[in-house]
């Protein structure tokens, strides 16, 4: 959650500035309205659901005594009002989550197949886009059965149901198949016909 606020801080100080004197796209100016704000707090409380679980602790904590008094008050306004301006940092913050979450995910992804040497990236193999195809095969186009859109290898699969190929996409919409293609004995290779699949001029 701290994240995004340090990167802002070193990469683009003014962004703050320029955030907090934001007028809208209807040109109202950077001014104080008490009305934006009273919609933008209501949308900011909605979203801050650790208000309400926050609350529920509250039952477990211990009676109110002149010995804990003091704590025991930070505890209830920390749970309470407090927790309002953890979750607004959050939300302001959380903004900028996305593109942070993008960095990692592009450059884990192909590191975790190399590592894993692809073992958990297929279901099954495709006997279609294996390492005999043709060359001038590798840039055709091929109708998926289902949808009729034009794909290339990396984006289809022979599928025994259809008795086509299929795209990735509708491969996993499709509920009824059954997972035929994934049956397969208790050794041996995988149970699949062979493919089907006939290039079309793209």
């Amino acid at each position: 959650m701290v994240l995004p606020f340090v990167v802002l801080a070193f990469e683009a100080p003014d962004a703050w500035g320029a955030f907090g004197s934001f007028g809208g796209t209807e040109g109202a100016g950077p001014g104080f309205s008490w009305v934006a704000f009273g919609l933008g707090t209501g949308v900011a409380l909605s979203l801050i659901a650790q208000i309400g679980e926050q609350a529920d602790y509250l039952r477990f904590l211990p009676a109110r005594t002149e010995a804990n008094k003091r704590r025991w008050n930070l505890a209830v306004l920390a749970a309470g009002p407090g927790w309002v301006i953890i979750g607004a940092a959050k939300q302001l913050g959380g903004a900028l989550l996305a593109f942070i979450a993008a960095g990692p995910s592009l450059v884990l992804c192909p590191l975790i197949a190399w590592a894993t040497k692809g073992k958990y990236c297929l279901a099954r193999p495709n006997p279609v886009n294996g390492p005999d195809v043709e060359v001038p095969d590798i840039t055709a186009t091929h109708t998926c059965a289902v949808c009729e859109t034009a794909y290339e290898l990396p984006d289809i699969a022979d599928c025994p149901v259809r008795s086509g190929p299929i795209c990735s996409l509708c491969c996993s919409l499709d509920d009824g198949c059954g997972d035929v293609c994934r049956k397969e004995p208790a050794s041996g290779p995988v149970l699949m016909p062979m493919p089907t699949v006939r290039g079309t001029a793209g």
